[in-house]
């Protein structure tokens, strides 16, 4: 039980780390003047699909993934990019989610994991 409990929520790190690896890449030129707000910046709250408290802090150009009632379980990174609201995240250069934003909720998609949301 415990092995799968983990197996899930490193699975689930990694689709979180791909979505936000997409997401924090600026695809336009010039250094990103005349472009719009990244939707995906901040610190996010939710729960894994076992229920686990989880909090994603997203930058300009990375995420970083933590459960904070399992500190042994370390944090998780990558990178991301987005277009408006829909980002794609990144795990060491694979792609390991997709997600978008709307409004306060980030909804994170990952192969296998099913959905997860996230709120400001």
């Amino acid at each position: 039980m415990l092995k799968e409990k983990l197996f899930g929520m490193m699975a689930l790190l990694v689709g979180i780390m791909l979505v936000f690896a997409l997401v924090g890449c600026d695809n336009s030129v010039g250094g990103g003047s005349g472009g719009g707000s990244n939707p995906f910046l901040g610190t996010w709250h939710g729960f894994d699909n076992y229920g686990d408290r989880m909090r994603v802090v997203v930058t300009s150009s990375s995420w970083t993934l933590t459960w904070p009632d399992y500190p042994m379980m370390g944090s998780h990174t990558g990178t991301y990019s987005h277009s408006g609201n829909a980002g794609t995240f990144y795990q060491q250069g694979v792609i390991w989610g997709t997600g978008t934003v709307s409004g306060n909720v980030m909804t994170v998609r990952v192969s296998g994991m099913g959905e997860m949301f996230l709120s400001r």
